[in-house]
């Protein structure tokens, strides 16, 4: 089963906690894209998350097609709602260290065109309606330039589309670790290569820091 996993640690120390609130340990959060299966199992999740103070959430593949899981640190998030699309699960609550709202999008985009339109128009609508800081991460399909693609055809309008999307909402892309692609397929010298996963943040969590 293919997937990819991105881990947001320590969102806590990203702004200033009230200085009558209790230390807590940093927030563990995984977004897992491409489950590829329906009613995906507390053991599979388990298996993956490796630690305790597990609870997760999740939106079903269609068929062989997608399926996103949510994972957190239970002791330190406390799940208050969440939204599912076939294309994004947003889970919301609260950092019990510091009783502040963090809404968690995970994200895998549609490969076509007029699928991401629709997709960022639903995310404006519901990022534009969420309370507190926002992070949306995971496979958006799409690249912001043309040197986040190597060896593969690189479509302006779609990167045009998916800078306004990010440009609207007044995001920030968040420093991911390690290489400069995130997306390899492919052998040898005809591997084609593209950055397609990201974190993106309101600015709130930047402003609050």
């Amino acid at each position: 089963m293919y997937m990819h996993t991105l881990l947001l640690k320590s969102i806590p120390s990203a702004f200033d906690a009230p200085a009558d609130a209790a230390a807590g340990p940093p927030l563990e959060a995984c977004g897992w894209q491409e489950t590829h299966v329906s009613g995906v199992s507390s053991g599979e999740v388990s298996s993956l998350w490796g630690c305790g103070g597990l609870e997760f959430d999740s939106v079903d593949a269609v068929g062989r097609s997608g399926g996103l899981v949510n994972m957190w640190n239970g002791k330190v998030f406390k799940k208050t709602a969440s939204v599912k699309g076939r294309y994004f699960l947003l889970t919301t609550g609260i950092l019990v260290s510091v009783g502040v709202c963090l809404n968690i999008c995970n994200v895998y985009a549609p490969q076509r065109a007029e699928g991401k339109r629709r997709l960022w128009e639903d995310l404006k609508g519901l990022v534009r309606g969420c309370q507190g800081m926002v992070v949306l991460m995971g496979d958006f399909n799409a690249v912001r330039c043309s040197e986040e693609r190597r060896n593969s055809r690189f479509d302006p309008v779609i990167a045009a589309d998916f800078n306004s999307f990010i440009n609207d909402l007044g995001l920030q892309e968040y420093w991911m670790r390690g290489y400069k692609f995130t997306f390899l397929t492919g052998r040898g010298k005809e591997h084609k290569m593209s950055k397609i996963d990201r974190v993106l943040v309101a600015n709130s969590l930047y402003e609050s820091s």
